[in-house]
């Protein structure tokens, strides 16, 4: 699988159509990967200004693709989200930055690059598949809930100050139980085994 265009791969995930999403450190492309054709291509180009960057997750509610970004004609970081049927079947499509709930939600006016929030490198995102909860680390911060409709943040889940699991950091996903054959669960009762971490204890962010 050839990554040109990539440069540092820095937020990825999988969604139900079975292909990978990619895109890198500083890029502003999302990459498409489809493991049974074996083919990599460019789904969606931003333009405008802003940039896509730290890590990608498909929102089980609206379907659409949510990502860690920084914001146009700023520093900030915060979420956008583009619409699954731009992400899912385009090639080489463009579109401009939209924050995550449209530009009234509370995310447009969030900033997770401050010290009460995810400090300076917010680097994790995941949705609960099960009810579409959201959930946020940043770089040796620790796990946090996030309000989906008011941006708000919860309590520390686990990391930096728990006595446990510090120094946390870079990605996030959600992985759920397989079941036996005719035992499968309803629809929104698929059970979570675990928030799965990568890369625990690094806590140093690459410049």
């Amino acid at each position: 699988m050839t990554t040109a265009g990539l440069g540092i791969i820095d937020g990825m995930t999988f969604w139900a159509d079975g292909n990978l999403y990619k895109t890198g450190y500083g890029k502003s492309e999302i990459y498409r990967y489809d493991p049974v054709a074996d083919v990599f291509e460019l789904a969606v180009k931003l333009v405008g200004g802003g940039e896509f960057r730290s890590d990608l997750a498909f929102d089980p509610v609206t379907g659409n693709l949510v990502g860690l970004g920084i914001e146009p004609g700023s520093t900030d970081r915060t979420l956008f989200e583009i619409p699954a049927a731009t992400v899912l079947t385009g090639i080489g499509n463009t579109y401009s930055w939209a924050y995550y709930g449209g530009a009234t939600s509370a995310w447009a006016t969030k900033v997770l690059d401050i010290g009460t929030e995810l400090g300076g490198n917010p680097d994790g995102l995941a949705f609960d598949p099960t009810n579409g909860d959201l959930f946020m680390t940043g770089d040796g911060t620790g796990i946090y809930a996030y309000d989906r409709t008011t941006a708000v943040r919860g309590g520390l889940i686990a990391g930096t100050g728990d006595g446990a699991l510090n120094g946390l950091g870079f990605d996030l996903a959600f992985q759920t139980r397989e079941v036996p054959i005719g035992d499968i669960p309803l629809p929104g009762t698929l059970a979570l085994a675990m928030l799965a971490l990568a890369a625990l204890g690094l806590r140093q962010r690459r410049s």
